[in-house]
C-alpha cells in the first residue's frame, strides 16, 4: 500500500498529509523511535490518520466536495486567526498529524488514552507507611497529550464547551 498525499487538489484516493519522508525525521528528532522499513511508516501513519479523521464532522469550515476522501481542504477553515483558502492543507494539520504519528510510534493508542490515577495520601507513623486514594480529591482530570492540544486547533470551539446555568 502507498500513501496518496492530499496537496489541497481533492486527491483522488488520497489518504494522508504527510509523507515517510516528513514523518520519520519529526519523530527521530524527539528521541522516539520511527519504523525501518517505510511500509510500517505508512502504516503507522494510517493508524494517525485513522484517529485524526475519526473527527471528521467537528473541524472548523466545511468540506470543499461532498465525495472528496479526506477531511481537508475546507472551505472556511480559520486557524490561529487565519482563513485558509480551499485548496490548501493547513500546516497545523500536518503538526497534528505529526504529533499522532510521534504517540503512535512511542506505543500509544489514541482511541483509548491511558487513565489517570486517582490522587494519593501517604501516611507515615513511624516505621509503618500507608497510602491510599482520597475519596474527596477523586476526579476526572483532563490531560491533553501534543497531538490533542494540537487538534484542538482545528476543532470547532477549540475543543473547549460552554456550560449555562
Amino acid at each position: 500500500m502507498a500513501l496518496i498525499i492530499e496537496t489541497g487538489a481533492i486527491v483522488t484516493g488520497a489518504n494522508s498529509y504527510v509523507t515517510v519522508a516528513e514523518a520519520r525525521p519529526y519523530v527521530e528528532n524527539r528521541g522516539g523511535t520511527f519504523p525501518i522499513e517505510d511500509i510500517e511508516g505508512e502504516y503507522k501513519i494510517l493508524e494517525a490518520m485513522d484517529f485524526f479523521e475519526s473527527h471528521r464532522s467537528r473541524f472548523k469550515g466545511e468540506l470543499v466536495a461532498i465525495d472528496q476522501p479526506l477531511s481537508f481542504p475546507r472551505v472556511g477553515f480559520v486557524a490561529e486567526e487565519w482563513e485558509w483558502s480551499s485548496d490548501q492543507i493547513p500546516r497545523q494539520v500536518k503538526a497534528a498529524l505529526l504529533a499522532l504519528v510521534y504517540e503512535i510510534c512511542q506505543g500509544k493508542d489514541p482511541f483509548n488514552p491511558e487513565a489517570e490515577a486517582p490522587p494519593k495520601i501517604k501516611k507515615k507513623v513511624g516505621p509503618i507507611e500507608t497510602v491510599y486514594a482520597e475519596p474527596t480529591r477523586v476526579s476526572k482530570v483532563y490531560k491533553n497529550s501534543q497531538s490533542q492540544t494540537l487538534m484542538n486547533l482545528l476543532l470547532k470551539g477549540n475543543g473547549l464547551a460552554l456550560v449555562r446555568g
